[in-house]
């Protein structure tokens, strides 16, 4: 689930807490009284909701992973058919040969398995002579069924799964107008206690509080500071290649009679 949804579903389940303190309050109206009712109904038609999601998802998963299994058995089950076919043409020229399946979409494979399975399935018994396990066009039709079922269980997995989410989001909605009428009763309420309302505020808040900062109402200094770092860093950089070209310039130049022979000579002589 999206994570704002999920945090707003959380956030009524808090306010859904908080209201239910104040129950005594909201008694009073028969209109408090109803939102209460719809708020609490609407809590409990996402917690359903969401637990069907996540049943979607286990059934997605399993009929995915069956398809996928089915899926290669028919590529590496089509293929030995095809081998076996060969020598059965051999023997029998009557018989029709069959080539190997390529990378396909299922439906296409599909097709495949059924036309090859149609014509081979009168000549089994050439098949197994020439090869093949008894039995195995059997085991070769049932796979067929099985992805076929696979994909319709995929399907009807993400249209339960979309259909859960849009009444999620009909509670959610729900939920929302149900909380901001339970708020305008507290706040309207003399007999409201003194921190119900901070408190269904702080419950039903789904992130963290964005406050919208005038800029010129900040301090100079403080406006000031990006541009202040700015130019502190300018001339930083500027010191940093100032030193580095003094530092060249003061570098001994080797010379070409420099080294350990030119140092022996000019010894000698000076002796």
């Amino acid at each position: 689930m999206e994570q704002r949804r999920l945090r707003k579903h959380q956030a009524q389940k808090r306010a859904l807490v908080v209201c239910r303190d104040y129950r005594r309050i909201f008694a009073a109206a028969p209109g408090g009284r109803t939102m209460l009712a719809t708020i609490t109904q609407a809590v409990s038609v996402q917690d359903a909701r969401f637990a069907e999601q996540e049943r979607c998802r286990i059934e997605q998963k399993a009929a995915a992973d069956r398809g996928r299994k089915a899926r290669r058995f028919l590529y590496v089950g089509l293929r030995h058919v095809a081998v076996v076919s060969r020598r059965v043409k051999r023997e029998d020229g009557t018989v029709q040969a069959f080539e190997k399946p390529a990378w396909m979409s299922d439906e296409a494979l599909l097709a495949r398995a059924e036309a090859i399975l149609s014509v081979a399935s009168p000549h089994e018994e050439r098949f197994v002579n020439a090869g093949l396990q008894p039995g195995f066009l059997a085991v070769l039709a049932g796979e067929i069924a099985a992805l076929k079922q696979a994909k319709d269980g995929v399907t009807r997995a993400r249209l339960r799964f979309t259909e859960s989410m849009a009444a999620f989001d009909r509670g959610l909605d729900e939920g929302d107008e149900a909380i901001a009428v339970l708020d305008g009763i507290l706040r309207t309420s003399p007999d409201a206690p003194t921190g119900a309302i901070t408190a269904l505020r702080q419950a039903k808040r789904i992130g963290p509080r964005v406050t919208d900062v005038d800029e010129s109402a900040k301090p100079v200094q403080e406006r000031r500071a990006p541009a202040m770092r700015a130019g502190n860093l300018r001339a930083a950089r500027f010191r940093l290649r100032t030193r580095s070209s003094s530092h060249s310039l003061k570098a001994p130049v080797a010379t070409a009679h420099s080294g350990p022979w030119h140092s022996r000579l000019s010894m000698a002589r000076c002796n």
